[in-house]
């Protein structure tokens, strides 16, 4: 109703959700047919209005599928649903439905149902679908060697199978898994670590079996639940070091394999070794890594073209939060001085990174002072939130320097920056958040600062729930010395 709420409705959910939605429908209709119904729907009403359930009756008229029961009941229904299944037995499956939640402690609606296109995966690299109907006991299944119910990894829905049915997945995740279904089976193990229906110690075995996986993309769905255990549930220094030193041990072997940088290099392999020079520099704490980035950023600094464009950044990064007051004047000196305007806020978003103090005071300051643009100053502030080092000082600072931190603020920017008190991850904390930002009102933020609320709840959660068994589990592996 008002210009503020517009503004908020832009976010991930609505693109997120409605892209995925797009895609599932498309990958069981068929990629041919699913065009027709586009081609269908915007002819008919061309240069004139149209409502979702035009299109989604398109779909189904071009398909002749319960395309329209399918994504009626996904769009006009909030939340994801969880699908588990039994053990495949003579050619069907047991398989019921509820939603799904992050934190374990909510209670879903049992009445909550949805009608979900379930496409399980074929010996043939193909796939067979079956619809799902909210009063579905069982859905028929093709009788092969790996049983797995989002073939291609587009279904909206989490999965959940039983132990020996996901034991078999890892074993075969490398030879019989496509790369997106690879991606779908880490990403639906992270969600039931986060629902408290898998532990930290299984997740991370099953990143251990993807550790020398030939795709980036598969790496980096694995990586990140990785930052998060150390970033967000490991919270003493001895869990930090024995978690750093497990990530040395298993994927320096894999950084090793991809030898130096080289003109022959795919963009896969290439990123490929970005990522994994990051968890080794970031997370892993490797005095080789580090002292290859620093080498890197002076190459860098001194002509950009001389380092691997996907390397790079993440190199200067890992120098950035490791970094000495020598190497800050040299950021700071490109971003006054370079007519280069990416190399220039590739400068400046680092100087927002460096984990010394007294050098964060100097890029706080400088965020909110006239030598940075308004667009740009939450940007910077948002970034020292993120970081575990500088988090504290930083809040600190937006506290004390309100009115210099508010002056900056553009129509959106000051979401941005409430938004980014989801990274604090204590009850004070979120008191804090939550008393200051009702004395200091930001427009159109009111979304932003519940979704950040909801993420330090989240992390509080996570941490109690997942910190006793990731101790545990460090504590069981050779050689960590925790």
């Amino acid at each position: 109703e008002t210009p503020d709420e517009i503004n908020e409705m832009f976010d991930a959910i609505a693109y997120g959700k409605a892209g995925h939605v797009l895609v599932s429908v498309e990958n069981f209709v068929g990629p041919e047919t699913f065009r027709e119904g586009v081609h269908n729907y915007l002819t008919a009403h061309l240069y004139a209005n149209a409502t979702a359930e035009d299109f989604w009756n398109a779909e189904a008229a071009a398909s002749h599928k319960p395309v329209d029961r399918i994504m009626d009941s996904l769009v006009s229904q909030p939340g994801v649903p969880l699908l588990t299944f039994g053990e495949p037995s003579s050619g069907k499956v047991a398989v019921s439905q509820t939603r799904f939640y992050l934190s374990p402690s909510i209670q879903p609606n049992e009445k909550q149902k949805w009608v979900l296109p379930v496409c399980f995966k074929t010996d043939a690299s193909g796939q067979d679908c079956e619809v799902l109907n909210p009063d579905s006991a069982s859905l028929h299944v093709p009788s092969d060697s790996v049983f797995f119910a989002n073939a291609g990894g587009t279904g909206y829905y989490r999965s959940l199978y039983s132990s020996n049915v996901y034991k078999s997945q890892v074993e075969k995740v490398e030879t019989q898994f496509s790369p997106v279904e690879r991606i779908s089976l880490i990403g639906d193990e992270w969600a039931r670590l986060r629902a408290n229906k898998a532990s930290a110690g299984e997740y991370l075995n099953l990143v251990a079996a993807v550790k020398d996986d030939p795709d980036a993309r598969v790496l980096a769905t694995a990586l990140d639940g990785v930052s998060i255990l150390y970033i967000r549930v490991a919270s003493s220094p001895q869990e930090k070091d024995a978690l750093a030193a497990w990530i040395r041990d298993t994927f320096d072997p894999s950084y090793a394999k991809l030898g130096p940088p080289s003109a022959e290099d795919t963009p896969n392999t290439r990123e490929l070794r970005a990522h994994l020079f990051g968890i080794l520099g970031f997370y892993g704490k490797d005095p080789s890594i580090l002292a290859e980035a620093r080498e890197l950023a002076e190459k860098y600094l001194a002509n950009p073209a001389s380092v691997d464009p996907t390397l790079r950044e993440t190199a200067l990064a890992v120098a950035a939060r490791n970094g000495n007051a020598q190497l800050f004047d040299q950021l700071l000196h490109v971003y006054e001085t370079s007519t280069n305007p990416e190399f220039q806020t590739s400068a400046l978003r680092r100087l927002a990174e460096f984990e010394d103090p007294k050098l964060e005071e100097r890029a706080l300051d400088l965020a909110v002072s006239n030598k940075v643009r308004n667009q740009d100053a939450a940007f910077q502030l948002a970034t020292a939130l993120r970081i575990d080092q500088n988090r504290g000082q930083a809040w600190r600072f937006i506290q004390t320097h309100w009115d210099r931190v508010q002056a900056q603020f553009t129509a959106n920017m000051g979401a941005e920056l409430v938004g980014s008190t989801q990274a604090f991850c204590s009850p004070s904390d979120r008191d804090n958040v939550e008393q200051f930002f009702a004395t200091h009102k930001v427009a159109a933020s009111e979304q932003a600062l519940k979704h950040a609320i909801e993420h330090i709840n989240g992390c509080i959660e996570l941490r109690a729930l997942k910190e006793p068994e990731l101790k545990t589990w460090l504590a069981s592996q050779p050689g960590l010395g925790f």
